[in-house]
């Protein structure tokens, strides 16, 4: 599958008043990692405005990424290959993503963190989802957003993200982002990287 046709299949589907199965949580939280970090390197400048493309969801424009140049399939690679592979095994505990000045990379400008749960196959076995938000090595996370039952939550996720990355100041002109990834001790093989990723 190639970077183009990811993003264009990028589906976002509710699933509105029945409960939902695993197969349909996964898909619908690797839809809000994306909406996500679409949303975050949108509002941020990370990328130049001609690599995003707008898609209507429900009233609302969701910015998607687009292959343009080497830094945004450099992303879309992380998630598509790296990160999707880790949750679809369900070894992703957490994906950090962060900005960096240049030539200051131990210390972050921001940096957002995804926390994954997973219910227990008793139950549906689906995914949940978690996104907290951190300015500056020295602050506290901050949640803004929380959904243990994925249904319908793309638009509730991009409007708390744009209501609290306006009140940022802008990142460093020069910068970098990287991400991490943290893994469920408990069931993720010792030597597990997925593609993209090392130790």
């Amino acid at each position: 599958i190639g970077i183009t046709e990811m993003t264009q299949k990028m589906s976002i589907v509710c699933f509105r008043g029945r409960q939902i199965t695993k197969p349909q949580s996964l898909i619908m939280v690797k839809n809000l990692l994306r909406s996500a970090m679409y949303t975050v390197a949108y509002l941020r400048g990370l990328f130049p405005s001609k690599c995003f493309e707008d898609k209507k969801f429900q009233n609302v424009t969701i910015k998607t990424l687009r292959p343009e140049n080497e830094d945004c399939i450099r992303l879309l690679k992380w998630l598509e290959e790296g990160v999707f592979d880790a949750l679809g095994k369900r070894y992703l505990d957490e994906a950090v993503f962060s900005v960096r000045g240049v030539g200051d990379e131990d210390r972050f400008f921001e940096c957002y963190k995804f926390k994954i749960t997973y219910e227990d196959k008793s139950s549906n076995g689906g995914v949940g989802f978690q996104l907290m938000q951190k300015v500056g090595n020295n602050g506290e996370f901050r949640k803004i957003f929380d959904k243990n039952a994925i249904a319908g939550s793309v638009v509730t996720l991009i409007r708390n993200l744009i209501s609290l990355v306006r009140t940022l100041d802008r990142p460093p002109s020069k910068r970098t982002i990287s991400l991490h990834l943290l893994y469920r001790d408990n069931v993720t093989p010792h030597r597990y990287e997925p593609k993209f990723f090392k130790p």
